[in-house]
């Protein structure tokens, strides 16, 4: 156990090994504990939140990261970090990117530079050289996703590429002209889906990025440096990657969300800082 080999005082790391629900609400309503931490879906999260009462909380929740696409891009490099965000891990990450918004003048263009990246990708056994996506998690995670897909394009999604499931395999998939009122929009998806829609200004682009009750992370692409920054400030998520995907390196930086995705920040220094107590001394 790494615990042991970095020797760690006996008793400063426990595990309770258990069916999930039972050891949570054992240990959240438990009046010993100071300050829970985890990591999970926004569900999960609030459940947590009600059974733990007046504890420390510190949670990494759910997302869906819009990733905003301003014209004056470089549309090639804005298009391959959309298609690494959005599929690395099988869109299995809570920071990945979820809706691509991309200006109504490259709107069409975009979804080609899409299209054409994910075209040679090969779904199969990741044992096997020439694979690029295994399966996701389980049967019911890809039927979820399934579900998400098929629910955007009864509501108007143009279906691009993908869409097929097997088991417990999701083909990459690309919708465009996603209705904004679909649930792909506002839920998280943890699966591989980019899911695109237009917009026509930078103040509309704001109003979309921030629709929903999920702000853990955004990206937004532009050569414009006053605009990156002023978009980034304008967007609430708990982090804002400029021309790339999200992206919280080692830990070095905090790493959250607001609203349904989180409370409080995690990483190296901020996590440390979470788990103190704060006092004053006034002599």
């Amino acid at each position: 156990m790494i615990a042991s080999t970095v020797a760690l005082p006996d008793g400063a790391l426990n595990f309770v090994p258990g069916r999930s629900r039972e050891i949570g609400d054992t240990l959240a309503g438990d009046d010993r504990v100071d300050t829970i931490a985890m990591t999970g879906s926004s569900g999960a999260g609030q459940h947590v939140a009600r059974e733990s009462g007046m504890v420390n909380l510190v949670m990494e929740l759910g997302g869906n990261a819009p990733a905003i696409v301003f014209p004056d891009a470089t549309l090639a490099d804005a298009a391959g970090s959309c298609a690494a965000g959005s599929f690395k891990f099988g869109g299995q990450r809570c920071s990945a990117v979820s809706r691509v918004l991309a200006h109504e003048s490259i709107h069409d263009e975009m979804i080609e530079q899409l299209r054409l990246t994910m075209d040679s990708w090969v779904v199969g056994d990741l044992f096997e050289e020439d694979t690029d996506f295994g399966p996701l998690i389980d049967v019911d995670q890809a039927k979820m996703v399934e579900e998400l897909v098929d629910d955007a394009v009864d509501a108007g999604a143009e279906l691009i590429a993908g869409g097929d499931r097997d088991g417990a395999f999701y083909e990459p998939t690309l919708l465009a002209n996603v209705p904004h009122d679909a649930r792909i929009i506002h839920e998280e998806q943890f699966g591989p889906v980019a899911a695109v829609t237009s917009f026509a200004d930078e103040t509309e682009a704001i109003e979309l990025a921030n629709a929903g009750n999920l702000a853990l992370d955004a990206s937004v692409f532009t050569t414009d440096h006053d605009r990156a920054m002023r978009v980034a400030e304008a967007v609430d998520a708990g982090g804002v990657r400029i021309n790339g995907a999200p992206s919280h390196g080692l830990g070095d930086i905090p790493f959250g969300g607001n609203d349904g995705s989180g409370i409080n920040r995690e990483g190296i220094h901020a996590t440390i800082e979470q788990m103190l107590r704060k006092k004053s001394i006034i002599l």
